[in-house]
């Protein structure tokens, strides 16, 4: 298998975003990535109305990056965006970059998270430096090592309780 190094792009303080994690699958249904990424996030229409940009993330990879227009209360407690493509500074900064490690860490089953606003924000600046800076950090991904699963551990760790009462109990049989 071949290996990638692909950026992890750097958390820019004057940006807040939501990412939102969608499936090859859900692009191929819906028609596009845009369809795939607007509608349907299980979220509050009241958080999300603070955030100005969505990183449409496929795999861990920023796919591209919309600028939301309005925030919609969708149907069955679901909320959904109107939007359109960012600026290219920030579709640059971003795009076919890696999410940093904290969006991407086992247990986040959440495909909708938010960005921290910095410093109890609200709303995000409107004055973007030009360019943006860019990252140095680089993602390599590790070979795969399996590690036993905890219930596999538990059951040995039974059976070596058991080896030692039954070994106790002779012991005191022959005594």
């Amino acid at each position: 298998m071949e290996e990638q190094n692909i950026q992890i792009y750097v958390e820019p303080s004057n940006i807040d975003y939501v990412i939102i994690k969608i499936k090859e699958e859900t692009i191929e249904a819906r028609g596009s990535v845009y369809e795939a990424t607007r509608r349907a996030w299980h979220a509050k229409l009241s958080t999300a109305e603070h955030y100005k940009y969505v990183l449409s993330v496929v795999s861990g990879i920023v796919r591209e990056v919309y600028e939301v227009e309005k925030w919609l209360q969708g149907s069955e407690e679901r909320i959904e965006f109107v939007g359109h493509v960012a600026p290219q500074n920030i579709v640059d900064y971003f795009n076919g970059k890696m999410i940093p490690e904290k969006y991407r860490m086992k247990g986040l089953a959440s495909p909708f998270l938010y960005k921290k606003l910095q410093d109890g924000e609200t709303t995000m600046p409107i004055d973007l430096p030009e360019p943006l800076v860019e990252t140095q950090e680089i993602y390599t991904p590790s070979p795969i090592v399996s590690e036993p699963p905890k219930r596999k551990n538990l059951i040995w760790l039974w059976i070596a309780l058991a080896v030692v009462v039954v070994a106790a109990a002779l012991c005191f049989v022959l005594l």
